[in-house]
């Protein structure tokens, strides 16, 4: 098969699979997702991805009827079903099905669906440069939970493209007037700055990625500093490197922001942290 679809237990194509309107992720985007990358039948850092799964569906209220080892076989049998070497994975969770009400039983079954996809896989792709954009962050309160609700996140990647630009940063106003960088609309945000590592702090105004997390142990592995904490957009665009990360990217190097020209001063620290990761990338999905 070149797609693979999964719903409660069903299995087809993608574009075959049948979902009842009445799942509530169709009617309130009810439910939490994760996704990865898989490489010769090897799922990426699969155990980290299901911990963030298992967080968000507490952080909503959904009690799966599925194990965590009931789904890691769900996933990897599913991948028997393809033959290319890398894929995208997709999995979501929805509350269940029923009459369209905001409220919802407490003992609702939930739905399990699942989605791989072929995926290009291409070293150079971290190797490009990257040219971002800033926008207010009107996101809720729970951007820290992986959930379906992306029509924010769908818009800035959106503006994006008609700008040309490869992603969305948001921002938040603080009390002092000043501008917080929180996250890209599908990317984790980073700079270094004195040979120092400096990312935002996993509060509830980002989503702690999978690959953010990797990030920091490669930084910890090449004795670089590290620092967890919030900053701002002027900060960012004074940065000595500024670069963003994904599960399916791993780490692309930023060239502008808003049109201005940014970092691209600091490839002794930028270019080995880069590698470690990728290269990691590569050797666990051998």
């Amino acid at each position: 098969m070149e797609t693979v679809a999964y719903y409660n237990g069903k299995i087809s194509e993608i574009d075959d699979m049948m979902i009842p309107m009445t799942d509530r992720g169709f009617t309130f985007g009810d439910g939490v997702y994760d996704a990865t990358m898989a490489r010769h039948q090897k799922i990426f850092a699969l155990d980290e991805h299901l911990d963030r799964f298992w967080r968000s569906m507490a952080a909503v209220m959904i009690t799966p009827n599925f194990t965590r080892e009931e789904l890691t076989n769900i996933l990897n049998d599913l991948l028997t079903n393809v033959t290319g070497e890398a894929y995208m994975i997709y999995w979501q969770v929805t509350r269940g099905t029923g009459r369209r009400s905001h409220s919802f039983p407490l003992d609702a079954t939930p739905n399990l669906a699942v989605m791989i996809t072929p995926m290009s896989l291409d070293r150079g792709k971290q190797e490009r440069p990257y040219r971002l954009r800033t926008e207010l962050d009107i996101r809720s309160g729970l951007t820290h939970v992986k959930t379906i609700n992306l029509l924010p996140n769908v818009l800035a990647a959106q503006r994006a493209m008609q700008e040309s630009v490869d992603e969305t940063v948001f921002y938040r106003m603080a009390a002092n007037g000043d501008t917080r960088v929180t996250e890209g609309s599908k990317t984790n945000v980073h700079m270094i700055k004195a040979g120092k590592l400096i990312t935002a702090p996993t509060d509830k105004l980002i989503l702690p990625g999978i690959a953010r997390q990797h990030l920091l142990q490669a930084a910890r592995s090449l004795g670089m500093p590290v620092e967890e904490r919030a900053f701002t957009v002027a900060e960012l665009k004074t940065a000595d490197e500024v670069f963003i990360t994904s599960s399916t990217m791993m780490a692309g190097r930023v060239v502008s922001i808003d049109g201005e020209s940014v970092g691209q001063r600091d490839e002794a620290h930028f270019i080995p942290l880069r590698t470690q990761l990728v290269d990691e990338w590569y050797a666990e999905t051998e």
